[in-house]
């Protein structure tokens, strides 16, 4: 569940950095061609001369509908216009985490919905998230900086954790929150360096 919650966030990445080469491709495919991102279903296309049904359905679709909602979240999620703002949310999410995590009785009312584990490997998969796209400088070096800096929230955490008396700190959760800090980041990496993300 939570490889198939980190593909899937993957995935939705994936599709809001492909935005401009799904609009270029539908409006002229002699500019998808000198872009330096590839779409996949793009060459078919080109290929079956727009002569293959579903393949033009979903193109039609893509451009209508998606391209709006995905230039929106291309702008606020992945480009450094809104860098800083991204930064400082995660820094205000990972406080309202401790916040809410240290109310009586607010742990076991979570373990309703989910168990431990997959609620602090998706946390901090959207920290990692925010934390790698609201830092500067190189893949390698936003990756590092997310890691760490989850970690660090990670223990912070814990810590709190082992001096409430209803609550207890836990050396396999802040294990969770690095693992998935460094499969986000590492996925977040990848698309940075292979897609050329523009920010």
């Amino acid at each position: 569940m939570i490889a198939a919650s980190i593909i899937a966030a993957s995935i939705i990445a994936a599709s809001i950095v492909d935005t401009s080469i799904v609009n270029a491709s539908i409006v002229d495919p002699a500019i998808a061609g000198r872009s330096t991102i590839s779409w996949p279903g793009q060459g078919f296309a080109r290929r079956t001369g727009g002569l293959f049904f579903p393949s033009m359905l979903w193109l039609r679709f893509t451009n209508t509908m998606y391209r709006p909602v995905l230039k929106l979240l291309h702008l606020l999620l992945l480009t450094s216009v809104h860098s800083r703002l991204r930064y400082w949310g995660a820094m205000v999410l990972f406080a309202l985490i401790v916040i809410i995590g240290s109310i009586p009785g607010a742990r076991a009312d979570a373990a309703e919905v989910a168990s431990g584990v997959v609620l602090h490997s998706c946390a901090y998969a959207v920290l990692t998230f925010l934390v790698f796209t609201g830092s500067s400088g190189t893949p390698a070096q936003r990756t590092s900086k997310a890691v760490l800096t989850i970690a660090a929230m990670g223990a912070f955490d814990e810590m709190v954790q082992s001096f409430l008396p209803y609550r207890h700190g836990a050396v396999g959760d802040w294990m969770v929150d690095c693992t998935s800090a460094i499969v986000t980041s590492t996925l977040l990496w990848t698309l940075w360096t292979t897609r050329k993300v523009p920010t």
